[in-house]
């Protein structure tokens, strides 16, 4: 055993078990330090993990905001642009009316002469690309689905009910079925969304 005395002469065998001791003490001194940072980080780690985690929030309600902004924006030009125009002139001054579910393309231009069926079909194609655009830009995820379903829902599937026979002949000189393709997807999804409201 190693006494005061021992330690202050010097003693070989008492400075080297206190030595060790003191090395041990240092051990668990840095261990115990080493933990704390540990726990900090860790707990630094958390925070941020927080912080990332209403940082992403924000990004995708931002992201929501500015796709639903922008269904405004183009449905605003929509109304305020060419396609009423283009409208009003198909149904009222070609006298071909959409909501009437007896008429469609193929039955109006049976008996119709071949310059206003070329009024009719240019008329037509116009409001179609307008419409396949929308669609293309829906299904890009570029404008919002439900927005764009509540305005021009019933526009889309009666416009589509209506050109069937249209369509089909653009898509046989085209050699292929792409030809308003997407059209074709929102307003066969929109129209079973329809029937899904009814019931």
């Amino acid at each position: 055993m190693c006494s005061l005395e021992s330690l202050i002469l010097f003693d070989p065998n008492c400075w080297s078990a206190f030595g060790t001791f003191i090395s041990g003490l240092a051990g668990l001194i840095a261990i115990f330090i080493a933990w704390r940072q540990l726990s900090k980080i860790a707990e630094q780690s958390k925070i941020q993990s927080k912080q990332l985690a209403v940082l992403e929030k924000q990004l995708k309600d931002t992201q929501i905001w500015s796709k639903k902004k922008s269904s405004q924006e183009a449905l605003d030009k929509l109304v305020l642009g060419h396609f009423p125009d283009l409208r009003s002139k198909l149904e009222f001054e070609l006298g071909c009316d959409i909501s009437d579910k007896k008429l469609t393309y193929g039955k109006v231009i049976k008996n119709i002469d071949v310059e206003k069926k070329q009024k009719i079909d240019e008329t037509l194609i116009k409001i179609l690309n307008i419409l396949e655009v929308i669609c293309l830009n829906i299904d890009s995820k570029i404008l919002d689905e439900d927005i764009c379903y509540e305005y021009l829902g019933w526009i889309l599937i009666e416009y589509r009910r209506w050109s069937n026979e249209f369509i089909e002949t653009r898509r046989k000189k085209a050699n292929t079925n792409k030809v308003l393709e997407l059209l074709d997807k929102y307003a066969d999804r929109w129209k079973s969304k329809t029937s899904v409201l009814k019931m």
